[in-house]
């Protein structure tokens, strides 16, 4: 057999041996110029022989490379949110500000954060339960929502007092 066509038969066979590999490739890997390579961190894919990775959903971030399975992937916890899509690191999930909580994980969206009742305000960030929002001490209330300290109560005028926490209304103010 020539030269010629022996180096044509090992480059068939190349071809042939890399695009067989390629069609192996395991999960969490997908085909890169005809070789299985890992997903990167924030992306995964549960196909076999992929040709791209999917980003991790928002609310959730990857740390590792080669991973098959959103389930794999770490959710952002209760009191937090993630808007992006394909995370890669836990400061990617945001802290819920002061005035708000969030009981839920995985959650995509600041709205997620809700705000606590009229009456009441919270100094913490992150929080995961409404049991945070505190009423307004007497001789204050508070008729808005999301109130972030006691300093946004508002005081009842000179020379009335209030005896209820958490009120809503100015009326609780007596002479």
């Amino acid at each position: 057999m020539p030269l010629s066509t022996k180096i044509f038969f090992i480059f068939l066979h190349c071809i042939f041996s890399c695009t067989r590999c390629a069609s192996l490739c395991s999960q969490g890997t997908y085909v890169l110029n005809s070789v299985c390579t890992y997903c990167p961190i924030g992306t995964y894919t549960s196909s076999t022989s992929a040709t791209s990775c999917t980003l991790i959903f928002a609310g959730a971030y990857c740390t590792g490379t080669g991973t098959i399975h959103d389930m794999f992937c770490v959710r952002c916890d209760a009191g937090t949110y993630s808007t992006g899509k394909g995370n890669t690191e836990v400061n990617s999930c945001t802290l819920c500000p002061g005035g708000t909580y969030n009981q839920y994980t995985a959650r995509k969206y600041a709205e997620t954060c809700l705000p606590c009742q009229a009456g009441k305000y919270s100094t913490f960030r992150g929080s995961s339960s409404s049991s945070t929002c505190t009423e307004c001490l007497p001789g204050t209330y508070g008729t808005g929502v999301g109130y972030m300290s006691a300093a946004n109560c508002t005081s009842c005028g000179a020379g009335t007092y209030g005896q209820a926490t958490g009120a809503t209304v100015s009326e609780i103010c007596l002479q």
